[in-house]
């Protein structure tokens, strides 16, 4: 992944961190498409090795209304013994889940950047002129 994102900035003039960015918002964007919502998700980038890393996070509490969102304290404490009521856990999910659709997500993300950008780079020569 870093080696594409060096590639990108070379060939293309794109900042690895706009990538990331785009990356990240796509992730996202998957996440809420899969699951309705993208309150509690948390998105992970590790420098060193490119990859990112998608969670779920949900909050201890005494009554789970939303799994999705929450956990119960009994079973926060099977996880870990130290989990309060009130703490955030973050569950990983799978990331293959969302690959293709948040792939597809940041290309349209960078196209329509790219645009925006073209855009404003012509006003300000039109606007020179």
């Amino acid at each position: 992944m870093l080696e594409a994102f060096r590639i990108l900035e070379e060939d293309k003039g794109i900042k690895k961190e706009d990538i990331i960015d785009a990356v990240v918002e796509s992730l996202r964007s998957a996440y809420r498409r899969r699951y309705g919502q993208s309150d509690s998700v948390a998105i992970d980038f590790n420098e060193k090795t490119g990859d990112f890393t998608v969670y779920t996070v949900r909050e201890v509490v005494d009554e789970v209304f939303d799994s999705r969102l929450e956990i119960s304290l009994k079973d926060a404490l099977a996880i870990n013994s130290a989990y309060e009521l009130g703490d955030k856990i973050k569950f990983e999910e799978a990331p293959g889940e969302f690959g293709r659709v948040a792939a597809q997500s940041a290309k349209t993300n960078h196209h329509g950047k790219n645009a925006q950008a073209n855009t404003c780079y012509h006003l300000q020569h039109l606007q020179r002129a």
